[in-house]
């Protein structure tokens, strides 16, 4: 009994220490954050910005127009009036923060994008008109400035150096529109995911990726703003949110504060914003490919669909149907890693790719190149116009020989292969992934030049089939069933 008695006067003990000991923690953690909120929220901005759009009104190219309606119309009511367009301001509020006593602002490009006039307005309610020094799109990041005395600055952290769990406080200004008080509001959280990349903004020209991912909450108007650690250095801009609402639910993203550093210097130097490019299409791997590939290790590696003409990866030697397993020394485990890990590289500089091409490894070096400007991956759209062959389908599929309108679509008069003209629904097929309008020109990785050779060289395969796509590479089973209704894409 005794023994009983003391062990649970030691857990009662330990219990009023770990209790003492959190409680001081606590405290400690509440005046890190009291003091980023009272010192490094002064240098967080308020963007307004105004642009100008135009609205057509009247009876001009209405969809509906014909000759005939003009002839009614001007014998009852006179000459058809002319459309008029009128103007109306909209407004767009977001967050920036001032990195330099000169006046120099961070934010996001799309806070700006367009606008005719930007306003700024720090916290202690001074106003100042903003110029925009530079944009750059790609990265959503945008370099304001504004002319004015004693304004304060935040202090630059290392992004790099960011790890998963970590306290971070995103400042802004959300709903700065309804509050109407310049103060900023801070929100607190922690690191939640690194190196996340986001599959929206491309139609766009944005490009989103090796982003941090934070659950500190991120509202509308928070965009622009800084997401900092508790030393009060910036760490990220704060940029997007994921939310089936529209608003908070925990996960919101922001770009790091390293990258946004690189623009930022480019900008305010009068130089180019250049991104390093290999010139290569990639796609995950899965069981089925890895079996058609004889890749014994299961899931790791970015598989090569498509290379870019005169791009450094042809130039290097790189070939469709290798699997990137390393780059820099930096391991692949999946299409992700390997446009995170590019996009941390330097153009210009050399770097080892490790790759199994046909069941061998190869290191192959490659200087790392510019992404061109001009540089618009085709998106593939649906053909209308060509008239499907009259063949029977293959697990699902009809395809048709490529026609000129094909070649000028994909911008390639050389290219050779079938288009894929019609996907039966619940087929092996459509749960292969592959759609219509996709180009098709290696079955089981023997090239296929005509619908002829195609339906000839399929028609005598049985089991899984690798078939290669403008898309990328997919496994046709033709004992896939449809199962619990789901479309397997990739």
């Amino acid at each position: 009994m005794k023994k009983i008695i003391c062990f649970l006067f030691a857990g009662f003990l330990m219990i009023v220490f770990i209790s003492e000991s959190y409680s001081g923690t606590a405290e400690e953690l509440q005046k890190e954050f009291i003091f980023v909120s009272e010192a490094a929220g002064q240098a967080v901005v308020t963007v307004n910005a105004t642009k100008t759009l135009v609205q057509k009104y009247g009876f001009r190219d209405l969809p509906f127009r014909d000759p005939f309606f003009d002839e009614f119309f001007k014998d009852f009511f006179g000459p058809m009036p002319e459309q008029k367009e009128r103007q109306y301001r909209m407004q767009g509020l977001g967050s920036g923060f001032i990195i330099d006593k000169s006046g120099y602002i961070l934010t996001n490009d799309h806070v700006v994008e367009d606008a005719d006039e930007i306003e700024v307005t720090l916290p202690d309610g001074r106003r100042y008109p903003a110029t925009v020094i530079g944009q750059d799109k790609r990265s959503d990041v945008a370099v304001l400035k504004i002319e004015g005395e004693d304004l304060p600055m935040l202090a630059m952290g290392n992004s790099d150096q960011l790890r998963t769990g970590q306290w971070v406080i995103a400042v802004g200004n959300p709903f700065g529109n309804v509050v109407n008080n310049p103060d900023p509001t801070i929100t607190v959280g922690v690191v939640s995911a690194l190196h996340r990349s986001l599959d929206v903004g491309e139609q766009d020209g944005r490009f989103y990726g090796n982003l941090i991912q934070t659950d500190a909450a991120i509202n509308r108007g928070n965009s622009g703003g800084p997401l900092l650690n508790l030393k009060g250095e910036v760490v990220g801009i704060n940029t997007l949110i994921f939310s089936t609402t529209g608003g908070n639910q925990g996960i919101g993203f922001a770009i790091p504060i390293n990258h946004a550093k690189r623009v930022y210097e480019n900008i305010i130097g009068g130089k180019e914003i250049t991104y390093p490019w290999l010139g290569i299409w990639i796609q995950p791997l899965n069981r089925d490919i890895n079996k058609q590939f004889g890749l014994e290790t299961e899931g790791l590696g970015a598989l090569i669909f498509k290379i870019q003409e005169g791009s450094p990866a042809e130039k290097a030697g790189i070939q469709v149907g290798d699997v990137v397993l390393k780059i820099a020394d930096k391991d692949i485990r999946n299409p992700h890693d390997l446009v995170n890990i590019v996009s941390g590289l330097e153009v210009g500089q050399k770097v080892k790719v490790n790759i199994i091409r046909e069941g061998e490894t190869l290191e192959i070096e490659v200087e790392i190149g510019a992404r061109p400007s001009e540089f618009i991956v085709a998106k593939r759209t649906l053909e209308k116009k060509a008239k499907p062959q009259e063949k029977d389908s293959w697990r699902g599929i009809k395809v048709r020989d490529i026609t000129d309108e094909d070649r000028t679509r994909l911008k390639d008069k050389e290219i050779k292969g079938v288009i894929v003209d019609s996907v039966e629904p619940y087929s092996p097929a459509h749960f292969s992934g592959i759609r219509k309008g996709s180009l098709i020109d290696e079955v089981n990785r023997v090239p296929v030049a005509s619908a002829e050779e195609f339906y000839q060289i399929a028609s005598e395969l049985k089991g899984k089939i690798l078939v290669h796509t403008d898309g990328g590479y997919f496994v046709i089973d033709e004992e896939k069933e449809k199962e619990s209704g789901e479309d397997e894409s990739r």
